[in-house]
């Protein structure tokens, strides 16, 4: 179901013949290096869940190898790893205080997630040698601003506040740079946009769904001061979830699948169910707007009855109600739960260092640079801030290059005549996702900071967005193709007549 086009039969089975001893014999090397070329500190029951997680992987790879056509078997690889790195913030769960992590002590749960992402790399790597065409993609159209925003985040690293942290970040992002644009690489047909789609959505479900459920075993309550607790964040919960809302609305036209409702009712739910409050403004408000655009007025009237209806029966039967309670009688929505405070106190900082900032996610230490906050924020709560903060205005400058990019694509595709109905409500709908990540990032690092998931899905529109205009040209009706002029070629989109992966 996951990832589009996953065959079955005697060619599949002979191939699995083939892959699964190689594959599970590639498990046995690994694991026989790891034990004997691991630090001794590193062989503690706190790794054993980083062996059991890599062998999953290795075993994931081997299997979509195995199920997969011939022809497909390298985009069903991209997609794979895709999903991997999008849900390896939630394989381990850690949460440190500013000064531990500022003196450099990391759990053993950082260092496990950063070997997933190294995990993703070499398999990267891998299907890099095979095909690395892709590559030049970074050096035009939407993806060259990616490809300049990685590169200053990864040169912040020589005046970063902490340069291992902001290391370890940028090479993240750098990855999940690279992954996208191979992605945009195999994304030739409306198929395989689909098929990039459901990975997406099933890569936003896995973050947004395991953490609650994940509380359920952890001891303690599972709301802490009302909310979702725990091991998990309200906030940054409340906007995944918007995001996986949103996402199934957009995808769920050209999918055509009942699991896309069913998990957007899920993100709904996990939604407000965390209580992020400026996340459910920007879901409903996006959510709205995705019908509206469209001229829809009864389903937009529809979709916001039902979250209304949805939101008042989880305050209702759930401890979110006296959240909201005791937030309005604190009198903290004046200052937007200490935000304001936040920002008059880090400015200063920001214009000291206006071109370049203090490096890549350096504002995870914005508490320990300023004075006066008796909280520990570990971002500056504004997607803006939190890009000046970290890269000064050269960083703002990309930041809002690739919004305008994402925005400049998905315009071109909704007035595009003769696109299919279905291209044109994903164009929509890559707009409310858009427009959610800009009303959320008003109170939260939602972007510029550090590649999770929200600042992730947003960067992943470049490819939906460039793609999807791609898809959408070559799929117009014949009466359009055959109206429009000999001096509107596909390259007016800014994207290449033929497959980059040709």
């Amino acid at each position: 179901m996951m990832f589009g086009g996953l065959g079955s039969g005697r060619r599949a089975g002979a191939t699995f013949e083939l892959a699964a001893p190689a594959g599970f014999a590639c498990l046995f090397v690994c694991s026989l290096a790891a034990a004997f070329l691991a630090p001794a500190w590193m062989l503690s029951t706190d790794m054993l869940p980083v062996a059991i997680i890599g062998n999953l992987f290795v075993l994931l790879l081997c299997v979509v190898a195995a199920l997969s056509r011939s022809g497909e078997r390298p985009r069903n690889l991209t997609f794979a790893l895709w999903w991997v790195l999008m849900s390896s913030e939630e394989f381990f769960v850690h949460r440190a205080e500013t000064e531990t992590t500022m003196a450099g002590h990391f759990a053993p749960e950082a260092y496990a997630e950063a070997s997933i992402w190294v995990m993703v790399f070499a398999a990267a790597l891998v299907l890099t040698f095979r095909d690395s065409g892709y590559l030049k993609l970074l050096l035009r159209g939407p993806y060259r601003w990616l490809a300049l925003y990685g590169a200053l985040c990864l040169a912040s690293c020589a005046w970063a506040i902490r340069p291992v942290f902001t290391a370890a970040w940028s090479f993240k992002l750098a990855l999940t740079i690279l992954l996208l644009t191979m992605c945009a690489s195999r994304i030739r047909e409306e198929e395989d946009l689909k098929s990039f789609l459901k990975v997406t959505l099933w890569g936003l479900a896995f973050v947004t769904i395991v953490p609650p459920l994940r509380a359920l075993f952890y001891p303690g309550p599972i709301f802490e001061d009302g909310r979702l607790g725990t091991s998990i964040s309200p906030t940054g919960l409340s906007g995944m979830a918007a995001t996986l809302l949103l996402t199934a609305l957009a995808a769920g036209p050209l999918l055509r699948a009942r699991w896309v409702g069913v998990l957007g009712v899920a993100g709904a739910g996990v939604m407000f169910l965390a209580g992020g409050k400026t996340a459910i403004l920007g879901g409903v408000l996006s959510a709205v707007l995705f019908f509206a655009v469209q001229r829809r007025v009864g389903a937009a009237v529809g979709v916001f009855a039902g979250l209304a209806v949805l939101g008042a029966m989880v305050i209702s039967v759930t401890p979110v109600s006296s959240y909201l309670r005791n937030y309005l009688a604190s009198g903290e929505a004046s200052t937007l739960t200490g935000r304001t405070g936040l920002w008059d106190l880090a400015f200063p900082l920001i214009v000291n260092r206006p071109l370049t900032g203090y490096g890549y996610a350096s504002s995870r230490f914005v508490s320990v640079q300023v004075g006066g906050v008796i909280w520990d924020p570990a971002n500056l709560h504004n997607g803006f801030l939190e890009a000046l903060f970290n890269n000064g205005l050269l960083g703002l400058a990309l930041v809002l290059a690739i919004q305008c990019a994402i925005i400049a694509r998905l315009a071109r595709v909704v007035r595009l005549s003769g696109c299919p109905a279905s291209l044109r409500t994903v164009a929509i709908g890559g707009g409310a996702m858009l427009l959610n990540v800009l009303v959320a990032g008003m109170s939260n690092a939602v972007f510029g900071g550090r590649a999770e998931g929200p600042f992730v899905t947003m960067l992943a529109l470049i490819t939906i967005s460039e793609r999807l205009a791609y898809v959408a040209q070559r799929s117009r009706a014949p009466e359009a193709i055959r109206g429009r002029s000999p001096q509107s070629p596909i390259t007016d989109f800014g994207i290449a007549a033929e497959s980059p992966a040709g």
